[in-house]
C-alpha cells in the first residue's frame, strides 16, 4: 500500500505567494492546501489533520504568531513554519518559544524552501517515532511497575524510595501492615522526620542519601528489617535519591535466636547437673556437721563459762575466750544458714535440669489451686503489702496441670512482686479469668513495683539472670518457673513499665472438668 503524501497547508493573505509556494511543494508530491486567512486555517486544521503548517507572520485579522499558538492547541503534532521579511525576525523568535518548528525569511529561494520542507517533515516524522517509542516504554515501565507493586504487595517486604531530601517518593508492600501503615500513606513524608527517634535507622538513611549500596538489618517498631539501599540516579549519573527493599526477618531473627538458646541451655544443663550432683554432696556434710557441732557447743558452753570463772580468761584457738564467747554461736548460726542456702540453689538447679521426678497430672479449677494455696501466699504478701487482693472467677477455671508445679510458679511470681513493691502501700493483684474469645484461663499477677526495663524484661527468663544478685537471688526463679508452664501447655509473658509496676501473665488451654490428658 502506497502512503499518503504528506499534507501541507499554506496561509497567506498575499495570494501570489500562497500560490509560488503551492507550486514549489506541489512539484515535490505533497498534498497542498491553500488559504489567505487565520480564522480559515483553524477551520481546515479541525476539518482534516496536517502534518505541516507553512504561514505568514503579518496577516490581517489573526496574524501567524496568534495562528501558531492556537493551531498546536488543537493539533500538537503539528509542525509549523512561519514566512517573514528579514526585519521581523525577533516576531520569529516568538513563534519558536510558542513551539514553531522554524522560520522562512522572504524572497524565498525555491530550493532553500524544498530542503528546509523536508527536513522538517523528517524532524517531525523522527520526533513523533521517539514520542510513540517513549509513549510506549512508559506504558511498559507503568506496567512493570503494577506488577512489582503487585508481587510485592503479596510479599512481607517494604518497597520504599526517597528523595535527596529524604522525602518518600514510593512506599509499596505488605509489610507495611506490620507497621500499621498503608501503602502509599507516608509519600510526601520526610521519613527523617518520621523515624527521628531511631538512630540506627537515621545513619543508614544518611549513608543511602549520600548515594552508598548497602546492606544493613535495623529495628523498626518492633520488626526487625534486612534492608537493601542502592542509588537512583539519572542518566548524567547525577544522584537523585535512593529505593530499598526492606524484609522483615523478625520470625527468622527470633527463631534463631530460641534455636542458640535451646543450645546455650542444653549444655547449661550438662554442667549444671554437674554442678548440683558435686555440691550437694559435701554440702550435705555440713548441714549434719554444722548442727552436731551446734549441739556440742551447747553442751559444753557451760563447762567453759565455769571455767573461766574460776580461773579467769582463757586461749581457744589463738582468741581469747571472751572475745568468742558471744560471737562462735552466731558463727555456727551462719554456717548452718548458709549451707542451707547452698541447698535451695542446688535444689533450684535440679529443677532447672529437670532432674526432679514429675508429680502426677490431673484436672482441676484454677480458682481452687489458688484458694489451697493461700497458706503459703498470706504470709507472704503479709511482709509487703498492705493491698493484696485476689479476684476469681465467676466460673471454674478447668485446666490440665501439674498442681504443685503450678503452685509453685504461683508462689514465686508472687515473691517476685513482693520484691518489686516500694512500699507496703503499693498493690499487688491475683486475678484469675476465662478467655471465652481464646478458650483458655489465665492467671495475672499484678503490681505496682518498680517495673523492668525494656532490656532487662528481654533477658528475665534467661538462666541465672538476675537484678537482685546482691540480695541473694540466683535468677533460676522464673526460667524454672517457664519451664513448669510449659509443662501444663501454658504460655508466661510479661508486661512492664518503668515506675508504675508490672504484670506476670499466665495462659492455659481450657480443658473439661475430669478429662486430665
Amino acid at each position: 500500500m502506497i502512503p499518503s503524501p504528506p499534507k501541507i497547508l499554506i496561509v497567506d493573505d498575499e495570494k501570489a505567494i500562497a500560490i509560488l509556494l503551492k507550486h514549489i511543494l506541489k512539484s515535490q508530491g505533497y498534498d497542498v492546501r491553500v488559504t489567505n486567512s487565520g480564522i480559515e486555517a483553524l477551520y481546515l486544521l479541525a476539518q482534516e489533520d496536517h502534518q505541516l503548517m507553512i504561514t505568514d507572520i503579518n496577516m490581517p485579522q489573526m496574524d501567524g504568531l496568534e495562528l501558531t499558538r492556537r493551531a498546536l492547541e488543537a493539533q500538537p503534532d503539528l509542525a509549523i513554519i512561519l514566512t517573514t521579511a528579514g526585519n521581523n525576525r525577533d516576531r520569529a523568535y516568538q513563534a519558536y518559544q510558542l513551539g514553531a518548528s522554524g522560520y522562512l525569511l522572504k524572497p524565498f529561494d525555491p530550493n532553500e524552501i524544498r530542503i528546509y520542507v523536508a527536513n522538517t517533515l523528517r524532524l517531525r516524522e523522527l520526533e513523533l517515532a521517539h514520542k510513540n517509542q517513549l509513549t510506549q516504554l512508559e506504558g511498559q515501565v507503568q506496567k512493570a511497575e503494577t506488577q512489582l507493586k503487585r508481587v510485592v504487595s503479596q510479599l512481607r517486604v517494604v518497597l520504599w524510595a526517597l528523595d535527596l531530601e529524604g522525602t518518600f517518593t514510593l512506599s509499596e508492600g505488605r509489610g507495611l501492615k506490620d507497621l500499621g501503615l498503608q501503602p502509599g500513606q507516608v509519600v510526601g513524608q520526610s521519613a527523617l522526620t518520621l523515624y527521628s527517634h531511631l538512630p540506627a535507622l537515621q545513619e543508614t538513611l544518611h549513608r543511602a542519601l549520600e548515594g552508598e549500596a548497602f546492606t544493613a538489618q535495623v529495628w523498626v517498631e518492633n520488626r526487625l528489617y534486612e534492608s537493601h539501599y542502592a542509588p537512583i540516579r539519572d542518566d548524567r549519573g547525577k544522584l537523585n535519591g535512593t529505593i530499598c527493599l526492606s524484609i522483615d526477618i523478625t520470625d527468622a531473627h527470633q527463631l534463631q535466636a530460641e534455636v542458640a538458646q535451646k543450645t546455650r541451655l542444653a549444655s547449661l544443663g550438662e554442667l549444671a547437673a554437674g554442678i548440683a550432683h558435686e555440691i550437694n554432696n559435701p554440702n550435705a556434710l555440713v548441714l549434719i556437721n554444722s548442727r552436731v557441732i551446734t549441739e556440742i557447743f551447747a553442751d559444753i558452753a557451760p563447762i567453759l563459762a565455769q571455767h573461766f570463772r574460776n580461773n579467769g580468761n582463757f586461749k581457744l584457738g589463738n582468741l581469747n575466750y571472751t572475745d568468742i564467747r558471744d560471737d562462735l554461736p552466731q558463727l555456727l548460726t551462719h554456717i548452718s544458714e548458709s549451707a542451707q542456702r547452698i541447698k535451695s540453689i542446688v535444689s533450684e538447679l535440679r529443677s532447672f535440669v529437670g532432674g526432679e521426678d514429675k508429680p502426677d497430672r490431673s484436672c482441676i479449677d484454677l480458682n481452687l489451686l489458688v484458694h489451697s494455696a493461700l497458706p503459703f501466699i498470706e504470709p507472704l504478701t503479709r511482709e509487703a503489702t498492705d493491698q493484696f487482693s485476689i479476684v476469681y472467677a465467676e466460673q471454674p477455671l478447668w485446666l490440665d496441670c501439674i498442681p504443685k508445679r503450678l503452685e509453685q510458679v504461683i508462689i514465686n511470681l508472687l515473691q517476685n512482686a513482693c520484691h518489686a513493691l516500694p512500699d507496703k502501700s503499693a498493690k499487688i493483684i491475683l486475678r484469675l479469668a476465662h478467655d471465652a474469645k481464646n478458650n483458655c484461663q489465665t492467671l495475672k499477677v499484678e503490681d505496682e513495683g518498680c517495673g523492668i526495663s525494656k532490656e532487662n524484661l528481654e533477658r528475665i527468663k534467661e538462666p541465672f539472670f538476675t537484678t537482685r544478685r546482691n540480695s541473694g537471688g540466683t535468677g533460676l526463679g522464673l526460667s524454672v518457673s517457664t519451664r513448669m508452664v510449659e509443662e501444663c501447655a501454658g504460655r508466661m509473658e510479661f508486661e512492664s513499665t518503668p515506675g508504675v509496676g508490672t504484670t506476670a501473665i499466665l495462659t492455659f488451654p481450657a480443658a473439661t472438668q475430669g478429662e486430665p490428658s
